[in-house]
């Protein structure tokens, strides 16, 4: 069963603030932060893009069980990464295709195909991710790990 833990928020340089996490499976954890732009510290327990560093911490646990083969176990985190992010992640103009990559994927579950389902799990949640931080480039000043590692 994974579990949340630790959100932080520490100051940066003039006006920026990291807001870390750290996300859990059972055998493993990752932390992810965004830096934030904000002339006031966000306050917790749910500072400001706090799912975004979420669903970037669910994506490395996704991505270590895709390089390990743990087909089942990328399918579950990425699907975490997804649901933390929520719909809100992209502009009303952008031609997001990630819902049909879902679907698809949830269709190549139900054919036994979990290294297809795993893959393309994973990168429509990086697709999202890149949206989200599109949507919000007037206060996501970086993330890390960054998406494309």
């Amino acid at each position: 069963m994974a579990e949340v833990k630790d959100v932080t928020v520490e100051a940066r340089s003039a006006g920026t603030w990291a807001v870390r996490v750290t996300r859990q499976d059972e055998s493993r954890s990752k932390d992810a932060a965004v830096i934030v732009r904000s002339e006031r510290k966000p306050s917790l327990p749910d500072p400001v893009h706090v799912r975004l560093a979420g669903a970037r911490a669910w994506l490395a646990l996704a991505k270590d069980r895709v390089a390990e083969k743990e087909w089942g176990a990328a399918i579950e985190l990425a699907r975490k990464g997804l649901v933390e992010l929520g719909q809100e992640y992209a502009r009303p103009q952008v031609d997001d295709d990630t819902e049909l990559k879902a679907l698809a994927a949830e269709d190549q579950i139900k054919q036994g195909r979990l290294e297809n389902a795993a893959r393309m799990l994973a990168g429509a949640l990086s697709t999202r991710i890149v949206c989200y931080v599109d949507l919000h480039n007037d206060t996501v000043v970086e993330v890390s790990p960054p998406v494309q590692d």
